[in-house]
């Protein structure tokens, strides 16, 4: 049985903070991805940085729908 996509908005302290020209960070924003399916769980990770191709984990649901995970919510 299928039971779809569960997407975890985490917050990842960083061991040292992050730092470049125009300022740092110490915390990251990060998206736990699970599946299950058949009883078998599968996990992923994703942690867009600002200025990247997709610059925000908010999109992340958005595009995953795209490609056809019809179920994708944050938990």
């Amino acid at each position: 049985m299928d039971s779809g996509i569960v997407l975890d908005w985490v917050k990842m302290p960083l061991v040292e903070p992050f730092r470049i020209s125009n300022g740092s960070v110490s915390l990251k924003d990060a998206i736990v991805v699970s599946y299950q399916r058949d009883g078998v769980t599968g996990y992923g990770e994703a942690s867009p940085m600002a200025g990247s191709f997709y610059s925000s984990v908010r999109v992340l649901p958005e595009k995953l729908e795209r490609y056809g995970f019809r179920r994708a919510e944050f938990r």
